[in-house]
This record gives C-alpha cells, sequence and structure tokens, in this order.
C-alpha cells in the first residue's frame, strides 16, 4: 500500500514539473509573447473605439512558421487559429459580415533586435471571393540578453495603413 501511494505522489510531481516546464517553454516562445502582448494592447488601444468588437476574442490566420502549440487562450482571451479555407467557409455562411482576423509576420532579425509584427485584415466574403483589406497591426520588438541568455521584450508600435 505505501509503495502505491509513493508511485502516485511521484507521479503527480512528475506531471506538475512537466506542466510547469511546459507553461514555461510556451512563455518563453517569442511568438507566445507577442500573441499575448497584440491580445493586452489591442484592446487597451481600441476598446474605447470600437465598442461593439469583442476583443476578447481573436482569430489568427495559421501560416507555416507559426508554432503549432500556441493555446488557443490566454488569461480572458480567447484565440481561434484556422486557415484560409475556414475562414471562407465562416464567411461564406455570414456574407453580410465582416471578421477581424490577424496574421503573424515571420520574425525579423535586425542585429540583437528581433521583431514580429502581427498585421490586422478585415475579412469579407463578396463576390464568391474571399476579400482580405489590411487595416493595421502592431509591431514587437525584442532584444537577447545574453547575460540572462533570454529573449526581454523591448516594446511595441501600432502602424496602420
Amino acid at each position: 500500500m505505501n509503495s502505491l501511494k509513493i508511485g502516485v505522489i511521484v507521479l503527480l510531481i512528475g506531471s506538475t514539473a512537466l506542466a510547469q516546464s511546459s507553461a514555461n517553454a510556451e512563455s518563453e516562445d517569442l511568438y507566445y509573447k507577442s500573441l499575448k502582448i497584440y491580445l493586452e494592447e489591442n484592446e487597451k488601444e481600441y476598446s474605447k473605439l470600437f465598442a461593439d468588437r469583442d476583443f476578447t476574442k481573436a482569430i489568427i490566420m495559421k501560416d507555416s512558421f507559426l508554432p503549432q502549440n500556441l493555446p488557443t487562450s490566454i488569461g480572458k482571451y480567447k484565440v481561434d487559429f484556422i486557415d484560409y479555407e475556414e475562414l471562407r467557409k465562416r464567411l461564406k455562411k455570414e456574407t453580410n459580415r465582416t471578421l477581424i482576423v490577424a496574421e503573424f509576420g515571420p520574425l525579423l532579425n535586425q542585429g540583437n533586435k528581433f521583431i514580429i509584427s502581427i498585421a490586422e485584415y478585415h475579412a469579407k466574403y463578396e463576390r464568391r471571393k474571399l476579400s482580405l483589406g489590411l487595416s493595421d497591426g502592431i509591431r514587437i520588438t525584442f532584444r537577447f540578453d545574453c547575460g540572462r541568455e533570454k529573449f526581454i521584450f523591448e516594446t511595441f508600435e501600432f502602424f496602420g495603413v
């Protein structure tokens, strides 16, 4: 009986440690950090201007360079990762609706700075085609701190078209 209890305790400790290391690795990922900053700062900046928009829900376009393990929720925010075909099908059902869709750009390296841009599009289905209109976005900058051996968030800036 005691060996069973010890086995269960070891299993619980191991699974907790694995979950914590996974969460730590996730929080160190630049795309994860960028997604979190995008969600939080976008709501702060625009929620008063667009009171009818639910900033706690985001649609992000899947991309080949985007990590597959990004979470579908971060705090109060819910994220839906979809591809162009899924977006087209969703909009085809609701032809009079426009969705805000975000798309990550690839990681850019400029010296010791690393930049990720996230562009927002107004997506519609019109004339039997998916239409994406670039509206604005956010550019997020990190730097690598050699002493701490990790990426440090430096700044962000919104951009428009």
